[in-house]
């Protein structure tokens, strides 16, 4: 059984002074389980389109289709700041929003893709010279 948020926009995304990101309003959240018993919600723009079907329901599927959605239009975009960064968010965005929602990327694979790219990244910086600095 998996939490279903069900209402994921850049409204419902805090970030930090960080930049530490947390998921916020879970008023519209439902355990997977009870998701063909709800009526579903959402916010236009976000919606996954299989929703739109007569007797659809949400599922983890439609959570990373709005998650990709709101990765695609939000401010969080100024986390993303050089080309390589680009290229690889909007790929894996891609890979969330396709309409087929079984061809998804799970969330899983999401937060696997992210921690590997994440690590890879510092690996290259670790490896990278300071500029500017003379001694």
């Amino acid at each position: 059984m998996q939490v279903l948020h069900r209402d994921i926009k850049p409204a419902n995304v805090l970030v930090s002074k960080r930049g530490d990101v947390k998921l916020a309003d879970f008023g519209e959240s439902l355990l997977s389980d009870d998701s063909e018993i709800a009526p579903i919600v959402g916010t236009e723009g976000y919606v996954a389109p299989e929703l739109e079907n007569l007797g659809a329901v949400h599922s983890c599927a439609s959570d990373v289709y709005s998650f990709a959605k709101t990765l695609e239009t939000s401010g969080l975009k100024f986390l993303i700041d050089v080309r390589e960064d680009a290229l690889f968010f909007k790929a894996l965005t891609a890979e969330c929003t396709v309409r087929n929602p079984d061809a998804r990327l799970t969330m899983d694979a999401v937060v696997a893709r992210l921690e590997q790219y994440e690590a890879e990244e510092n690996r290259t910086m670790q490896s990278q010279p300071l500029r500017g600095i003379s001694v």
